[in-house]
């Protein structure tokens, strides 16, 4: 749902930090916009990003986590 130039956004922050793997929050009203069309913003970089967030009780959720540890283990 992520506009590419949200996502390369990102991608540049968390080489911005130095960290491999990193949350990187944004607000915006519309995400198929890039951020300064919609007027969002980068919000916070974290190096230990919490995944639980995303799929504990939220129906539609993913489970952040496991594509996170498929991704870095190559499968």
């Amino acid at each position: 749902l992520l506009h590419p130039e949200t996502i390369e956004l990102g991608a540049r922050a968390a080489r911005a930090v130095g960290a491999r793997l990193v949350g990187v929050d944004v607000v915006t009203a519309d995400p198929g916009l890039p951020l300064a069309a919609s007027g969002g913003c980068v919000l916070e970089v974290n190096t230990t990003p919490g995944f639980a967030f995303h799929y504990h009780g939220r129906p539609g959720g993913i489970d952040v986590a496991r594509v996170v540890l498929e991704r870095l283990a190559g499968s």
